[in-house]
């Protein structure tokens, strides 16, 4: 009887280690498996083994070979009878079966090498140190809880009253703010750096006690605004707003506060760096205050129109999106008339034609402008002058109508805009108000582009003169 008899190499081991020596061990018993068959094929023995694993442990005889399954090789091994197919004595039946027990306990080590083997590539590495998902991943989940605590402690606490459309007025104080460093950054932008630079030094020296005093609902979407003004002024400005802002809230409202918390992210990242993300924070904004003051308040219109205008402006909507955003509130209020009175329809529609003054078109906002204009003027008084709609709804239409004319080419009618802007200031609150002085600004510079140096220069002299006084006015209410 001639018998195949495993190396001692073919011993296989539990440790990982040895991993790959084993399956170098199991190629090596492969290619003495076939050598063999090769020798045998030679000597007239036929028939190739039903189990090429059990090769090495079989008896060889002449004729054709027959190897049991493997299930019926263990129970021989557990008892060793003589098979009834198999002449050979009792000696060689004990042989066979031992030869098979080893061979069934290799493939059980086999089998658990490889299992290991497979779990260790399927499961993930593990890190011996805590790892913190990124600030750009958590800032829209975290800024959106923060605004939900944030406005549900002011209801419930009181401090915001949503029982009747008025009950929850804008911060004065904060409406104010936001639209001084508005015109601190147009007088900025149009080369008067000195004089902006102190009404931005006012703003900074105002903020603190705003938010002491405050914290109206629009906090949030103001303080992004004037965010974004003092980065259009300069990129080293905006950033030092931010990190102004980002140390002021936790001083003075804590560092648990919701606003802090809030501050904490856009600080990290940047304000350039959030962009992406400011439609999903602010949305999350006022979803919170549309849960608790329903969709027909009338001041939330007032904050869904700005944050619509404030997203399209700052490159955190598109400009399709925010026309369709605002072209449906338009409607709405048109349908009810009595309830949002005229000025607010048409100080939507003003806001459409901001939209479209922003995003270059021009054409639009022409015949948008057209219809709005004839329809002030169809409310006039007879030759009285005074109209249906109230001032500052004329006022803004002489601006926007402004901007239209002079980026049309149209110099006559641009300058008539902005002549008509600053006569219904000047007529209205005087010549020392921060709006006349703002529409004294526009005047000069449109004066300057098209060539009338001498009457941009007396402009000039006043603006600045007008300027003073407003700065003057606005340090005094912090002191």
């Amino acid at each position: 009887m001639q018998q195949l008899e495993p190396d001692a190499s073919d011993t296989y081991s539990y440790s990982e280690e040895g991993i790959q020596d084993q399956f170098r061990d199991v190629r090596r018993l492969g290619r003495k498996q076939r050598d063999a068959r090769q020798v045998l094929a030679k000597r007239g023995f036929i028939g190739p083994p039903r189990n090429p694993v059990a090769i090495g442990k079989s008896i060889i005889r002449a004729g054709p070979i027959r190897v049991l399954p493997l299930s019926r090789q263990l129970s021989k091994s557990a008892s060793p009878a003589s098979s009834p197919s198999s002449p050979s004595s009792g000696e060689d039946d004990g042989s066979a079966a031992d030869s098979d027990a080893a061979a069934a306990a290799r493939l059980r080590d086999l089998r658990l090498a490889a299992a290991t083997l497979i779990q260790r590539a399927n499961s993930p590495p593990q890190v011996p140190f805590p790892v913190q998902m990124p600030d750009i991943l958590r800032l829209p989940e975290e800024c959106a809880r923060c605004i939900l605590d944030w406005t549900n402690e002011r209801f419930e606490n009181r401090a915001w009253n949503s029982s009747n459309d008025w009950g929850m007025e804008l911060g004065p104080r904060m409406g104010l703010w936001t639209n001084q460093a508005g015109v601190a950054r147009e007088v900025v932008l149009r080369g008067d750096t000195e004089a902006g630079f102190r009404m931005v030094q006012i703003c900074f020296q105002q903020y603190q006690s705003i938010i002491q005093e405050e914290q109206p609902p629009e906090m949030l979407l103001k303080t992004l605004i004037v965010a974004f003004y003092m980065l259009q002024a300069g990129p080293e400005l905006g950033a030092s707003f931010v990190r102004y802002s980002a140390s002021l809230f936790p001083i003075v409202l804590g560092k648990s506060h919701p606003i802090s918390r809030i501050w904490h992210h856009i600080n990290t990242l940047g304000v350039v760096a959030i962009r992406p993300y400011l439609s999903m924070i602010l949305q999350a904004w006022w979803e919170s205050l549309k849960r608790r003051l329903g969709p027909r308040h009338k001041e939330l219109a007032v904050h869904r129109l700005e944050l619509i205008r404030s997203l399209h402006r700052f490159g955190g909507l598109s400009m399709m999106s925010a026309k369709a955003g605002i072209e449906k509130i338009v409607d709405d209020m048109a349908a009810d008339v009595k309830y949002w009175t005229l000025d607010y329809v048409m100080w939507a529609k003003l806001e459409l034609v901001t939209i479209y003054v922003e995003a270059g078109l021009d054409t639009e906002a022409a015949e948008l402008l057209e219809d709005i204009g004839r329809r002030i003027e169809a409310s006039s008084d007879g030759g009285s002058g005074s109209s249906s709609y109230d001032i500052w709804t004329q006022t803004v239409y002489w601006y926007l109508r402004a901007q239209v004319m002079e980026s049309l080419g149209l110099e006559s009618d641009a300058l008539e805009s902005y002549q008509a802007r600053y006569d219904a200031c000047l007529k209205t609150v005087g010549p020392d108000a921060r709006h006349t002085v703002r529409a004294l600004g526009e005047l000069e510079r449109y004066n300057r582009k098209i060539g009338r140096i001498e009457v941009a220069d007396e402009l000039r002299a006043e603006f600045h003169k007008g300027w003073r006084i407003v700065c003057d006015r606005a340090a005094a209410v912090n002191d």
